[in-house]
């Protein structure tokens, strides 16, 4: 009994956790807290939103339903792609671009492997037809929390 309540506290933890990340990322973003440099308080923030939506899209979830969607690759996949997005703006130069396109190819691969992992999961399901969709919707949690991960980072250097 206790080993289950642990495990529920450390769920429950997790969650919260992650979502605290993501309201202080939200907070910075939205000016309620001010910061004397522009640029520091854009990377507190892209750093704190990544990790909240890492954490909860890649841990969290997985560590909620018991089963693992390699929501975490979707989520890993989505960090390149932030960590590529914010980094070709900072280093100009063929050989720069070349080495972090390699940050991009991460990023796709991660997307991609964990996109087609979690579909074959939802179409291979034994489950019922509430349960896909509940699965389903986790997913698309997910992918707009990722991409509001990368969005508010694409703000910082654009």
């Amino acid at each position: 009994m206790t080993s289950k309540k642990s495990s529920s506290n450390k769920i429950e933890e997790g969650f919260g956790l992650a979502i605290a990340f993501i309201i202080i990322s939200l907070i910075l973003l939205l000016d309620i807290v001010s910061y004397d440099s522009q640029t520091l308080k854009f990377v507190i923030s892209a750093i704190t939103g990544s990790i909240g939506v890492v954490g909860l899209g890649g841990l969290e979830i997985n560590n909620f339903t018991g089963k693992s969607f390699n929501i975490d690759n979707i989520t890993i996949g989505l960090f390149f792609v932030a960590l590529y997005i914010s980094a070709s703006n900072f280093f100009d130069g063929d050989i720069y671009q070349t080495l972090i396109l390699i940050l991009l190819l991460f990023g796709i691969y991660g997307l991609a492997t964990g996109c087609i992992n979690l579909l074959m999961h939802l179409v291979n399901s034994e489950n019922s037809m509430k349960r896909n969709v509940y699965n389903f919707t986790l997913f698309i949690i997910e992918i707009i929390g990722g991409i509001s991960a990368i969005v508010s980072i694409a703000e910082i250097f654009i």
